[in-house]
């Protein structure tokens, strides 16, 4: 079709494959189910008994308050414009945030003597059976990603809104470099995952969870994982990846789980944008 990129029809046949084979999973997950019924209430408790403190909650709040000022600090210095900047603005933002995050969580870890395991449930015994679950969650939340995304892209449009995408997509779009696209594909299946669902799952749903209630704690986390994104058009396709991670955490006890799943919805979508990139 006139104004489609070259190769628009093979990312829509991958979506068409990918929700095909969600549809599938739901039915297999629905039968199972039916037959062998979850106990979510006995889940829920082994989630809201993670070791990590409240008070510890706060300050890594506060240390991550004090990286983001850091990090606009940084932007303003360089010029103000990330589009200008480019992916040089992408490399010092995850340095400066994802990795220096993921470091505070390590030392913290350490000062208070818990391990990956009590603390995220990390088991390298069944990391197979995790990954195994991972991906089927990731298809299972796709049908329904999908039926809400489109509607809410009809009613941003509908109110005269036009979604256009994240920065941080253009720029992967726009660079030629073979090497900086291979940095930005590892912080999106890697880094941004691993840092992300420590923060959100690992760390903020149990302490939530214990104040809040389970259900008010994956939803508020959601809301607020939506909004850091500072981008509209995907505040409701990401409210419903981050209540679909919450859930995969809590069904598995495994944060390994809701990192794969993360993971790859972001892998996923650069590799189909990559395809569509111009060739040449």
């Amino acid at each position: 079709m006139e104004g489609l990129p070259e190769h628009a029809w093979i990312v829509g046949l991958a979506y068409a494959v990918l929700i095909v084979a969600g549809l599938v999973v739901n039915v297999a997950l629905a039968i199972r189910f039916f037959f062998r019924p979850i106990r979510w209430s006995e889940r829920v408790q082994s989630l809201e008994q993670r070791p990590w403190s409240s008070g510890e909650a706060m300050r890594l709040l506060l240390f991550l308050t004090l990286l983001y000022v850091l990090v606009s600090l940084a932007q303003h210095v360089l010029g103000g414009d990330t589009e200008s900047l480019g992916v040089i603005w992408v490399v010092l933002q995850s340095l400066l945030f994802h990795v220096a995050g993921l470091a505070y969580v390590v030392a913290s870890l350490r000062r208070q003597r818990l391990s990956w395991s009590e603390t995220f449930g990390l088991d390298s015994g069944r990391i197979g059976g995790q990954v195994g679950t991972a991906v089927l969650l990731y298809l299972a939340m796709l049908p329904l990603l999908w039926f809400y995304t489109m509607l809410y892209q009809v009613g941003l449009r509908s109110a005269g809104y036009e979604p256009l995408p994240q920065e941080v997509v253009t720029v992967f779009a726009s660079e030629s470099s073979l090497w900086l696209r291979a940095y930005m594909v590892l912080l999106a299946a890697v880094v941004a995952p691993l840092f992300e669902e420590v923060l959100f799952r690992g760390i903020a749903l149990p302490v939530l969870a214990r104040q809040r209630g389970m259900t008010g704690a994956v939803v508020i986390i959601a809301a607020v994982f939506a909004a850091i994104h500072f981008h509209v058009p995907s505040l409701v396709p990401l409210f419903i990846v981050a209540v679909a991670f919450s859930i995969g955490y809590i069904y598995s006890g495994s944060l390994l789980v809701p990192v794969v799943m993360h993971g790859l919805f972001n892998t996923v979508n650069l590799v189909l944008l990559a395809v569509l990139r111009p060739s040449g």
